[in-house]
């Protein structure tokens, strides 16, 4: 299986670079889209005491655009998650090759993607391959010119785990924050936000409701969020829990560009 997913790889990586880049009035040149992130906190009331930590990474090559704005794009991407608390599904290595169609916005994208992946829970030992894919979106905003009311939503819905065949996923998060006070390298952002997850299996943790409010410090320096919130969670399964949760987030983007 591990071999499957490195050799699919191989050929990505043959394809990215045999592929000629192509858009309208363009210089046949293409450009290497990327992306990192890290979430670390105690992420649910349901998991209290638990600190989770997820470090994403994602690699693409934009070799062929339908228009300025709609893109074609082979990436490769792998994430690694673990806990405190030594939970099998927060203890996990994932690794995927394949393929988006991107059409981007002045504020935010929309994405659908197809792929293969590799995962490997650390804990039980248990690994799987397969073919995974999803729709997803993110957009920002901020409600008046002085962007004083700083705001973002993102939501999914796919296949999104070889660990969970035949599992459809749809989730959606929205948050809306005020900005309290600003000087060039910090912003004390007010907060609330709202994330709902539901799935075709019924698995406990991916059917819930959960509200926050809260205040974040956002870091101009490392492009992150460090902040605190008070959540209420509610399972469609009948349990609800609430109580204090802290984060901390960065996200930092890159494409540079090669002419041909």
């Amino acid at each position: 299986m591990v071999r499957t997913f490195l050799a699919l790889l191989v050929v990505l990586g043959i394809y990215v670079g045999i592929t000629p880049a192509h858009a309208e009035g363009d210089d046949r040149s293409f450009s290497f889209p990327g992306s990192a992130w890290n979430s670390t906190g105690n992420l649910s009331p349901f998991e209290r005491g638990n600190v989770i930590s997820q470090t994403y990474a994602e690699q693409g090559v934009k070799v062929w655009s339908l228009t300025d704005s709609l893109s074609l794009i082979p990436y490769v991407s792998g994430s690694v998650t673990a806990d405190t608390k030594g939970y099998d599904w927060n203890n996990k290595l994932v690794g995927t090759g394949g393929l988006k169609l991107q059409q981007d916005f002045a504020n935010g994208i929309i994405a659908l993607r197809v792929g293969y992946a590799y995962e490997y829970r650390f804990k039980s030992g248990i690994d799987r391959d397969g073919l995974v894919g999803r729709l997803e979106y993110w957009f920002g905003w901020s409600l008046d010119d002085e962007r004083r009311f700083p705001g973002s939503s993102w939501g999914v819905v796919g296949f999104l785990s070889p660990l969970e065949k035949g599992n459809l996923v749809a989730a959606a998060y929205v948050q809306q924050g005020y900005v309290a006070y600003r000087n060039p390298d910090i912003a004390l952002v007010p907060f609330i936000e709202a994330t709902v997850s539901t799935d075709t299996k019924d698995y406990d943790w991916n059917n819930y409701v959960r509200g926050a409010a809260g205040v974040k410090a956002a870091v101009t320096v490392c492009s992150c969020d460090i902040g605190v919130a008070y959540a209420y969670e509610k399972r469609f399964q009948g349990s609800s829990r609430d109580g204090v949760m802290f984060f901390v987030r960065f996200w930092f983007g890159w494409n540079p560009k090669s002419g041909g």
